[in-house]
């Protein structure tokens, strides 16, 4: 015990410096990640509000909220690292799943291109958008996607190794691509998901009552 006492004593500044360290590694890392858990709490709070949808409260919604009212009910019905997507996407019905995943890989193909969605675990979600996208009416998305999906077929076992093409299989993507500039000028997938949804108000009510306090709050 004594050694011990001693060994602080000789080597406190040493100590303090190291403990300083620690506590400023912690705290970048905190600082680091603060804006994520703001993320993650703000979508918690949101499938929270819209866990639960009735036909009054969507009619009452504008444009903005109506999109984001029925994505977070989608996804307040998946765990929170969405490990399940795939499978709550393939049990919903087919109107919600083709908006989700209309604006789904609307999102990764503005993000990378349409290499982009079998980079990720959108991948999974590809074999339901060519109907997703006929469906809402986009039916340049449709044929593009169903030519995309080709690709990856021919190439799945280099995409769910998570790798990218090779550098001289490229083209076969950008050759879809080409197509994209003509697609978003016509068909606004935003939009049409939005016009999509009041069509069929009905068929987007409910969700899974996975907040009871805030779910008896709604009449």
């Amino acid at each position: 015990m004594d050694a011990v006492i001693n060994y602080i004593k000789e080597n406190i500044w040493l100590l303090l410096a190291a403990a300083a360290g620690i506590a400023f590694f912690v705290y970048m890392i905190i600082q680091k990640f603060k804006p994520l858990i703001a993320i993650m709490n703000e979508n918690k709070e949101m499938e929270r509000k819209y866990s639960i949808l009735s036909e009054d409260q969507l009619n009452d919604f504008d444009d903005d909220e109506l999109i984001k009212a029925v994505m977070f009910n989608i996804c307040s019905r998946m765990e929170d690292n969405m490990y399940d997507e795939y499978e709550v996407i393939k049990d919903i019905n087919e109107y919600q799943r083709a908006v989700y995943v209309a604006k789904k890989l609307d999102k990764d193909i503005n993000d990378g291109g349409f290499e982009q969605i079998y980079l990720t675990q959108s991948r999974r979600l590809s074999q339901f958008a060519y109907d997703a996208f006929k469906a809402i009416g986009a039916e340049k998305y449709a044929d593009m996607i169903e030519n995309a999906n080709k690709i990856y077929a021919d190439h799945r076992e280099i995409f769910d190794a998570g790798k990218r093409l090779a550098q001289d299989d490229q083209f076969l993507f950008y050759e879809i691509e080409k197509e994209l500039p003509s697609a978003m000028a016509d068909e606004n997938i935003r939009n049409l998901c939005i016009q999509y949804i009041r069509n069929n108000l009905s068929q987007f009510t409910g969700g899974n009552p996975k907040y009871p306090i805030e779910n008896k709050k709604r009449k």
